[in-house]
């Protein structure tokens, strides 16, 4: 039987660590197995980066074609002509972390294989108690659970003292401006330092209380800004969310965009709009019969400052065969937040609220965000219902500052727009 492998996304992943050997070997030192490799030759090409990366040795293909000949072992992984070739085979550096994928999940499959012969093994041992096998299986398949135990990766406190007077003298620099994206609400800005690297602010409210209405107003402010801003729509088509960031961005009334009756001075408006709009870096991503997991990967690839999710609950996953719709939603939070740590992208995103006023399906949507905003609409001072011109934003949680606090919103529902009313 032949073992699952792949050899070109093996030589494209050496490849990548030849190419940029400081950002992809130090990432994989940590992360990746010696024996993810198929090929022996693989492994001892890995083996010698990480050994040349470790001791601070400069690495291009001469050096470690040195490596290995003062080891005796150039021929074993090909001779110095493979080295060159994989020096001189450059494959799209953005696929990185797509070819250490597939050779992972063929090492893991690998594992699986050769747990599942060795228990079958077992069982077919006739002179074995059915007990004795059944831990014999049990041993095999734990083994393949300690394959993809990695260790992590790791600074030194001197070194993460380092990165942080580096952020603090960057923040001392800017003399008083916000860290983050501005979201266009001098509040929200100056309470929560606007849109932050690396968080997830959760949108909480109601059906029809303006959840994707002010996660679009802090996107579009942040873009306009010279964020790079991504949307993932799972409500709309891109043409409606199209539609309706023109009228924010433009004042042109919602009706007179659908209808095609607008004025000339509207119509100048909206072209003053679709001509700022279209040189600005955003992109609206089609996310028909995307899973989470689809959605996320596209994030943690897409070098973006802000994306837009929306919403929370309207994501579907593969999940654990039996999961609850709840544990599926905590594992899609979860993962939210790690996609936003690793990459620096602050991810907005929505969630519905329980007829208790709580964050539906999950508890863990407000553990795992950083930032969690209540919309909901304002009584009518007569009290025979609610006034669609007004909001009220609830600070429920503020990750490093001040939260429980409240701010009284304008909504034009023309436009879907929201402003701060002045105190």
């Amino acid at each position: 039987m032949t073992l699952p492998f792949s050899n070109e996304a093996e030589s494209s992943l050496l490849s990548c660590f030849l190419q940029d050997p400081v950002n992809r070997i130090g990432d994989a030192r940590n992360t990746l197995n010696v024996s993810a490799f198929h090929s022996d030759a693989h492994k001892r090409i890995f083996t010698g980066l990480v050994t040349l990366y470790d001791t601070g040795s400069p690495i291009d293909a001469p050096l470690l074609t040195q490596h290995f000949r003062n080891k005796g072992e150039l021929e074993l992984v090909g001779g110095a002509a493979y080295i060159s070739e994989l020096y001189c085979f450059v494959p799209h550096s953005s696929n990185y972390h797509q070819y250490k994928s597939i050779v992972e999940d063929k090492y893991l499959a690998r594992r699986n294989i050769e747990a599942h012969q060795k228990a079958l093994e077992a069982f077919a041992d006739e002179s074995l108690p059915i007990a004795n096998a059944i831990a014999k299986a049990q041993e095999a398949m734990d083994a393949v659970e300690n394959t993809v135990v990695r260790k992590l990766a790791r600074i030194t406190i001197k070194d993460a003292i380092a990165q942080t007077m580096d952020e603090i003298e960057e923040r001392m620099k800017r003399g008083g401006a916000i860290p983050g994206w501005t979201t266009g609400f001098p509040m929200i800005d100056a309470k929560c330092g606007g849109l932050q690297k690396g968080r997830v602010t959760v949108f909480a409210g109601l059906p029809s209380d303006g959840k994707s209405a002010i996660m679009q107003n802090c996107a579009r402010n942040a873009l306009v800004a010279g964020a790079r801003v991504a949307w993932y729509s799972l409500e709309m088509p891109n043409t409606e969310q199209m539609m309706r960031l023109l009228c924010e961005d433009s004042g042109v009334d919602n009706g007179a965009l659908y209808s095609g009756f607008m004025s000339r001075a509207q119509q100048e408006m909206l072209l003053r709009s679709i001509r700022q709009l279209s040189e600005l870096g955003c992109d609206l991503v089609n996310t028909d019969n995307a899973t989470a997991s689809d959605i996320l990967s596209d994030i943690e690839h897409g070098g973006y400052d802000v994306a837009v999710v929306d919403y929370l609950q309207l994501m579907e996953d593969e999940g654990r065969k039996g999961a609850t719709r709840e544990e599926i939603i905590a594992r899609i939070s979860r993962r939210m937040k790690q996609v936003a740590k690793r990459t620096g992208t602050h991810i907005l995103t929505a969630s519905q609220l329980n007829d208790a006023g709580k964050l539906r399906e999950s508890r863990a949507i407000g553990q795992d965000a950083d930032g969690v905003f209540m919309i909901s609409k304002v009584e009518n001072k007569n009290g025979d219902g609610t006034d669609d011109t007004l909001r009220n934003l609830f600070c429920d949680k503020n990750r490093g500052g001040s939260r429980h606090w409240t701010l009284p919103l304008a909504f034009s529902g023309p436009t879907f727009t929201f402003k701060e009313i002045p105190a």
